[in-house]
């Protein structure tokens, strides 16, 4: 079934697709109806292939969990409490992300979030490494149920 947000944005859209197609019929009812009237839509040059991707993806998040979009605990790059200033320039460096979370003794002990962001003021700076505080970076970390609902939570970010 769509919900009545996917219902509200695309019902100008659904008009547009419906005239362009030259169908009489009703609306979909349906996501699976919506999907085929969207790759329709591809066939006849309406959409792009990214933006049928895009919509897709869409309407597949009302059916996803937390759990299928998580990262796994053992591939997520991690900053320990206790690094200093020179390895955790290091780390953001090679891995190319933007958020660590920052760990105590072990993986599971999240204390905080460390935004790549704040740590561009000590780029090519020679700071005292007695002086560096992680803590003073350190931001709260939100903790969400796996089980929680990928849309739920997306509106929750908003």
């Amino acid at each position: 079934m769509i919900h009545n947000y996917f219902r509200s944005i695309s019902t100008g859209l659904f008009h547009r697709l419906k005239c362009l197609l030259g169908s009489q019929q009703p609306g979909p009812s349906t996501t699976e109806q919506l999907i085929k009237l969207l790759k329709e839509a591809k066939k006849q040059g309406i959409l792009d292939s990214d933006s049928l991707s895009m919509l897709e993806g869409v309407l597949q998040v009302s059916e996803l969990q937390v759990r299928d979009v998580m990262v796994p605990r053992a591939q997520v790059v991690a900053v320990k409490r206790n690094d200093n200033l020179d390895q955790i320039l290091q780390i953001a460096r090679t891995s190319a992300h933007s958020r660590f979370p920052i760990i105590g003794e072990d993986r599971g002990e999240v204390v905080g979030l460390l935004l790549a962001k704040d740590l561009v003021a000590f780029l090519g700076r020679d700071v005292d490494p007695r002086r560096f505080n992680i803590r003073e970076l350190l931001r709260s970390a939100v903790f969400v149920p796996e089980s929680k609902r990928l849309n739920v939570l997306l509106k929750e970010f908003r």
